[in-house]
C-alpha cells in the first residue's frame, strides 16, 4: 500500500495535471502516466479489480463504456493500418479510461477529504489566469510579455500563440460550480465566477464563450425561483457585480466585440460547409468502420488537393468519429453521451442534485458547435479530470447522505 508521504507526493501531482497544461502539454502526459503507474504498482491489479467492483455502477459502467470505445477506435486502426505512430497513438487513448480508475481509487483509499478541501487551488489558479488576460487585453501584452495578437483578436495569456486560455478557464468554472453548495461565502464565488466569465470573453475564445451564456441562460430558466430568492438577499452587492463587467467591457472592448463575435464571415462558413461535405463522403466510403484513427485529413486532401480547406480534423467531434470510425463509432459516441445524460437528468430533475454537471455535459456534447479534435490532449485531460471529480462529489455525497 501507499504511505502517506507518498500519498501526498501523487495527491500534488493529481492537482497538477490541469494546471500544468497551462505551460507544458507534455509534462501533464508525463504527470498521468507517472501517477497511473505508481498506483497500479502500489496497489497492485488485484485490488484495483477489487475495488472496481466497489464503485457503483453508473461508474463502473461509463469506465466499461470509455475503455471499450478506445478500443474499438483501437482495433479499427490495426484493421486501417497506416503507420506505427497513430497505431499507438490509438492504443494510448486507453490511458484515459485508466487513469479515471486508478486515480479515484487512490483518492477513494487514502485522503479524498483532502482533495476537496485543496480545491482552492483552482480558484488561486483562476485568478491569477484572468488577472493575465485582463493585463493581456488592456496593456497589450501579459506578464510574460507575450503580445495580444490583434490581428486575431486573441489573448493566449500563459498558453502563448496556443488560443485555449477561454477553454481552460471554461471548465474552471464548471469546477467551481460543481462545488459551489460547498463554500461558504458564496457571494464571493459568485464574484470570482463573474471575473472567470469576464475572461474568457477577453480571452477571443468564442465557443467556450458561446456555450457557456447557453449554460447560463440554461441554469437561470431551470432555477429562477431560487436565484430569485438569492437576488432579493443580496441585491446591492449584485448589482455592483453586474456593472463593472458591463463598465469593463464596453469601457475598452466596443471594437473587440464587433469584430470577435460577430458571425463568422463566408469564407469561414464555406471551409465548414466543405469538411461536413468531406466527412459525410469519407462515411459513405466506409459506412461501418471508418477510415480510420486520424486519417480524415488525408482523406480530405485526396478528395480537395488544390483549394486547401482541408484542416487536420473536421472541427466537430461528431464528423471527426462519424469519418474515422464510422456508423459503429459514431452510435456507440451517442450512446456514451445518452448514457451520461440520463444518469444526470435523474441526479438532477428527481433528486435536485447536479445542475452543472448536467449542463456540463449538453455543453461537451452539444453536435452543433465547432470543436477542435477529440483526440487532442488538452481536451481528453480536462474532460477525464472533470469525470475524476464528478466521481469524488458523487461519493462524498453518497457517504454524507447528502
Amino acid at each position: 500500500m501507499i504511505k502517506k508521504k507518498e500519498s501526498n507526493y501523487l495527491l500534488f501531482l493529481i492537482y497538477l495535471i490541469p494546471i500544468s497544461l497551462i505551460f507544458s502539454k507534455l509534462i501533464s502526459e508525463i504527470i498521468i502516466v507517472l501517477t497511473t503507474g505508481v498506483i497500479i504498482y502500489k496497489f497492485k491489479i488485484d485490488y484495483i479489480k477489487k475495488k472496481f467492483q466497489d464503485l457503483n455502477l453508473f461508474q463502473k459502467n461509463l469506465i466499461k463504456y470509455f475503455f471499450f470505445f478506445f478500443f474499438l477506435i483501437f482495433v479499427n486502426k490495426l484493421a486501417n493500418f497506416s503507420n506505427y505512430e497513430d497505431l499507438f497513438k490509438s492504443l494510448a487513448l486507453l490511458r484515459f479510461p485508466i487513469f479515471l480508475l486508478v486515480s479515484f481509487i487512490f483518492l477513494s483509499s487514502v485522503n479524498r477529504y483532502l482533495f476537496l478541501n485543496k480545491i482552492y487551488i483552482f480558484i488561486l489558479v483562476s485568478l491569477i489566469l484572468s488577472i493575465d488576460i485582463w493585463l493581456q487585453f488592456f496593456s497589450g501584452k501579459n506578464l510574460f510579455g507575450y503580445n495580444f495578437d490583434n490581428d486575431l483578436k486573441r489573448a493566449g495569456s500563459f498558453f502563448k500563440d496556443e488560443y485555449i486560455a477561454g477553454s481552460f478557464l471554461f471548465y474552471i468554472f464548471f469546477y467551481v460550480g460543481f462545488f459551489f453548495n460547498f463554500f461558504k461565502k458564496k457571494i464571493f464565488i459568485i464574484i470570482l465566477l463573474l471575473i472567470v466569465y469576464i475572461s474568457i470573453y477577453f480571452s477571443g475564445d468564442r465557443q467556450p464563450f458561446i456555450l457557456l451564456n447557453l449554460g447560463l441562460l440554461l441554469f437561470f430558466v431551470i432555477n429562477f425561483l431560487n436565484i430569485k430568492k438569492f437576488i432579493i438577499k443580496n441585491k446591492k452587492v449584485l448589482y455592483l457585480i453586474i456593472f463593472i463587467p458591463f463598465f469593463l467591457i464596453f469601457f475598452k472592448a466596443e471594437n473587440f466585440l464587433i469584430e470577435r463575435y460577430k458571425l463568422k464571415n463566408s469564407i469561414a462558413f464555406d471551409h465548414y460547409k466543405f469538411h461536413l461535405e468531406s466527412s459525410i463522403q469519407n462515411f459513405q466510403d466506409n459506412i461501418f468502420f471508418g477510415s480510420g484513427y486520424k486519417t480524415w485529413k488525408k482523406d480530405c486532401n485526396k478528395s480537395d488537393p488544390e483549394t486547401r480547406k482541408c484542416s487536420t480534423h473536421p472541427h466537430n467531434f461528431y464528423l471527426e468519429i462519424l469519418a474515422d470510425n464510422g456508423l459503429i463509432g459514431i452510435l456507440f459516441f451517442i450512446f456514451i453521451f445518452y448514457f451520461l445524460l440520463k444518469n444526470f437528468f435523474i441526479l438532477f430533475f428527481i433528486k435536485k442534485k447536479f445542475i452543472f454537471e448536467f449542463l456540463f455535459f449538453i455543453l461537451y456534447f452539444f453536435p452543433f458547435k465547432p470543436t477542435g479534435s477529440f483526440y487532442t490532449n488538452f481536451n481528453l485531460i480536462m474532460f477525464f479530470y472533470t469525470l475524476l471529480m464528478i466521481f469524488i462529489k458523487m461519493q462524498y455525497l453518497n457517504e454524507k447522505k447528502i
